[in-house]
């Protein structure tokens, strides 16, 4: 019988020297510890290892604390300060490909007490095996295996040559000498892991290879169905006429020969395009004389796509989710429909049509690539849009692997790791009620600690007073921890609303223009719009008059796939302006983290920000620190405030962006500096739905927030479509006829997107 490479053990011969296997009860410690030391410099000696401690055995079969640490964090969102430079050489060979087998150095966590060690890596079909060096593996002394059957991949987003491989419940931590190779690692492991469990989207080099992949895997599908339907046929007609059964054996027959007409015509539709592009590869290399003069449009004439889809690079939206149904129930006939859970007392609030445009409020008038197409019957006329979206609750998500394994499968199926997400099909129910745009929104919930700024008498003051309201920030934005995400803003989308501030009485006096025209001068006023969609680009503004103080921001939002969790990087900066002293501080912003996608998600920051003023000198560097490998809390951060010139910070930062804050003084005193829970958060007002632009963000998608509400997960899904169908039409109407689209509240200057009507720009407050 033969075993799996993985279960085999090599055994190594008792050295002569070695200790008995049983030991006199007369022997001390002491030279008990002297003969294992002994022991283990002859054991190093012969397998060429130097270092002063011989690792434990490691395989997947063993569960090191180490391990068991790993596995309950979850994910390969570590802090990079766990890792040190690996052990390699430059003469150390680079990983290498041949007879189907890739092989080469990477460095292994142990455990806490050893470390990172030196291993030599095999990985085949089946397994990723490895030994304490390449001599080993030639002499078979393995020293462990990983199953790659149900594996999964993960890569660091602060850690560049970091990557993890989690089977069996536990995670193996695993490190390159730089990107490229653990890159090169990544990729064969993805490759080898899809092959075996279906996971992640194989990176063939050649497309046309991987489309006739699809096709044979299609025609198999396609077969498979047949033969079932013509199970289901044959038990049909041995059936008993006058049984119950016969009608319940018909609707399953019905349903099972309209799945088995949609999958022969996407079976024809795939062997068509095969065609074509095999006809293509064919001509190349070809005179154009030899060429058919038919073109290719002409060819692909005659193919009926049977669902809408693109290939345009300036789309940014989310896709439609896979657990919804495209047919017309889930518009007309379920748009209306609620669950047990609904609300009770909520007030009915219809948008008649006739309202759609007559409330509008005067703005620019429409481009003539808008379209004008008239929103479908989405049954929800009498919601009160307006109460639901006060309700801002956010259901967990729970155990995604259990609640949603076939949609995490098929999503899996589609990426690969470190790909961008920008047009991944992304399952609806992950989605929050609210767009992306209101999220930066609430960065504001705290006005009172955004206007401080500007009451302070001195630049230190002003400094300190600046990076509190920074700090603050984040946790009203994110504060259920829900790892949903915003939905993505369209092209020309807008969101503006307003704060009264605390313990700040109205002045009487009325803003003419800004963010809220009509809003008293000390209030905060706030608007956002989305300036770009490739890349994605989100601006926004806000301001108090009274207090002369505003901030303009933009965020490029870059998203990527690493295996156990999901990245954002947020790219972009903010200025905040205190127009009374002349002083700009420039602020950036860290990257999110959805972790844990493959179990309950949940949310971190991570990465270096900076807070500068370049006219006073003063700035602050903190650090968003991701979970440590093993141990450790999330949620951490460390910094300090400091003045150029000066050897010693003014603040020492340290504590969580989502709970208590404390700063040290130079002298050694320490205080809490912020507690972001401490107080409540200001609510935002917004004019009624009603009232709005069919632009604006809360009017755009109030549909599919009540079907979010109501837990309609298909109604949420088809009108999030229709949003994204019509933006396409209208990004082709501009393609066509040559117009390019013009922000309406935001201007590109330089590498700046700045607000038309700023504080200090316009002639009226």
């Amino acid at each position: 019988m033969r075993f799996p490479s993985c279960i085999v053990r090599s055994f190594r011969p008792t050295s002569p020297e070695a200790p008995p296997a049983r030991l006199s009860n007369s022997l001390s410690s002491s030279s008990f510890a002297s003969l294992r030391r002994r022991r283990r410099r002859r054991r190093q000696q012969s397998d060429g290892i130097t270092s002063d401690v011989e690792p434990a055995i490691e395989n997947s079969s063993t569960t090191a604390s180490s391990t068991a640490a790993a596995a309950s964090s979850g994910d390969a969102g570590g802090s990079s300060t766990a890792a040190s430079p690996p052990p390699y050489t430059p003469d150390d060979p680079l990983p290498k490909r041949s007879d189907g087998v890739m092989e080469g150095p990477l460095s292994k966590w142990t455990n806490l007490v050893h470390g990172w060690q030196y291993r030599w890596f095999v990985l085949n079909d089946e397994t990723l095996s490895y030994y304490t060096s390449r001599e080993k593996m030639l002499k078979r002394q393995q020293r462990g295996c990983i199953r790659l059957l149900g594996a999964a991949i993960g890569i660091d987003g602060e850690n560049n040559s970091l990557f993890t491989i989690t089977v069996d419940d536990k995670v193996f931590h695993l490190q390159g000498r730089d990107r490229t190779e653990r890159d090169t690692w990544v990729k064969a492991l993805e490759r080898a892991i899809h092959e075996k469990s279906g996971y992640y989207k194989p990176q063939h080099e050649d497309p046309v290879v991987e489309l006739s992949l699809k096709v044979n895997n299609a025609e198999k599908q396609l077969q498979n169905l047949i033969e079932q339907v013509r199970v289901f046929e044959q038990l049909y007609e041995k059936t008993d006429k006058s049984s119950k059964r016969k009608k319940g054996l018909q609707e399953v027959l019905n349903s099972a020969q309209r799945l088995q007409s949609t999958v022969e015509h996407s079976h024809i539709m795939l062997q068509q395009v095969q065609r074509h592009y095999v006809n293509n590869e064919d001509d190349k290399g070809k005179d154009d004389d030899e060429k058919d003069g038919d073109t290719a449009e002409d060819e692909m004439a005659d193919i009926a796509p049977a669902i809408t889809y693109s290939s345009s690079e300036d789309e940014f939206f989310d896709a439609a989710s896979v657990d919804g149904d495209d047919d017309e129930d889930g518009v007309n006939q379920h748009v209306g429909s609620t669950n047990e859970n609904e609300a009770p007392g909520v007030m009915n609030k219809r948008i008649a049509p006739s309202e759609r445009h007559s409330a509008r409020r005067a703005v620019e008038p429409r481009h003539s690539w808008e379209s004008t197409e008239a929103e479908p019957d989405w049954g929800d006329a009498n919601e009160d849009f307006d109460q639901i979206y006060k309700n801002n609750e956010e259901s967990e998500l729970g155990d995604v692997q259990q609640q949603h394994g076939s949609v995490l499968m098929h999503l899996l199926s589609q990426v690969s790791v470190g790909m961008d997400l920008t047009k991944v099909t992304l399952p609806t129910f992950i989605l929050e009620r609210r767009s992306l745009l209101e999220m930066y929104a609430d960065f504001f919930a705290h006005p009172d600690d955004f206007v401080n700024g500007g009451t302070m008498d001195n630049p230190e003051a002003r400094i300190i007073a600046v990076v509190k309201y920074y700090l603050s920030a984040f946790y009203p934005a994110r504060k259920s921890g829900v790892a949903k995400k915003p939905y993505n803003p369209i092209l020309g989308e807008t969101f503006r609303c307003r704060w009264t501030v605390p313990d700040l009485e109205n002045a009487g006096k009325k803003t003419q223009d800004g963010p809220f025209a009509g809003s008293d001068v000390n209030q905060v006023t706030f608007v956002a719009e989305q300036v770009s969609h490739h890349p994605p680009v989100s601006a926004f503004y806000a301001e108090h008059p009274g207090k002369r103080i505003s901030l303009n921001a933009h965020i490029w939002t870059k998203s990527s796939f690493l295996g156990l969790s999901i990245g954002v990087a947020n790219v972009g900066h903010a200025i905040v302006t205190l127009h009374d002293y002349d002083e700009k501080y420039t602020v950036t912003f860290p990257n999110g983290y959805g972790r844990s996608i493959m179990s309950t998600p949940w949310v971190e920051l991570g990465g270096r920000v900076d807070v500068k003023c370049e006219k006073t000198g003063y700035y602050a560097e903190i650090d968003f620190l991701t979970k440590p490998f093993f141990g450790g809390k999330p949620h951490k951060i460390t910094g300090h405030i400091s003045k150029q010139g000066l050897k010693k910070p003014i603040l020492t930062l340290r504590g969580e962006w989502n709970g208590v804050i404390h700063a040290k003084t130079a002298h050694g005193d320490e205080h809490v500096f912020v507690d972001v829970k401490a107080k409540p958060e200001q609510p935002k007002e917004c004019e009624p739905v009603a009232q709005q632009s069919d632009r604006e963000s809360r009017r755009l998608w109030r549909h599919v927030t009540a079907a979010l509400f109501r837990n309609n997960i298909n109604v949420a899904t088809n009108g999030k479509r229709w949003i994204e169908d019509r933006q396409r039409i209208e990004a082709k109407r501009r393609h066509e006829t040559g117009q390019k689209y013009d922000p309406k509240l935001f201007e590109k200057v330089g590498e700046e997107w700045v607000y038309k009507r700023a504080l200090g720009a316009r002639t009226e407050i």
